[in-house]
């Protein structure tokens, strides 16, 4: 495990204003990293994994985030 880049990832989710997230688990291990955790979206999904993908070139990003948005219930509850 690579716990510097885990650290320095963990660090720029939490940091970055677009991003500002606390939930994702990072595991780097032999050239691949991990992202797993849930967001609301799938464009937040997206979006924090060309985030990890664009400041490490070098790895290979495996994007396990999971969407777990609220839905609108599709009729009214009796």
């Amino acid at each position: 495990m690579d716990t510097h880049i885990e650290g320095e990832i963990q660090r720029m989710l939490a940091e970055d204003p677009d991003i500002a997230e606390l939930g994702i688990t990072v595991v780097c291990e032999h050239g691949t990293i991990a992202l797993r955790g849930c967001v609301n979206s799938a464009e937040r999904r997206d979006h924090i994994g060309a985030t990890v993908d664009a400041a490490f070139p070098d790895h290979s990003v495996r994007n396990e985030i999971t969407v777990v948005g609220a839905e609108a219930p599709s009729e009214a509850a009796s």
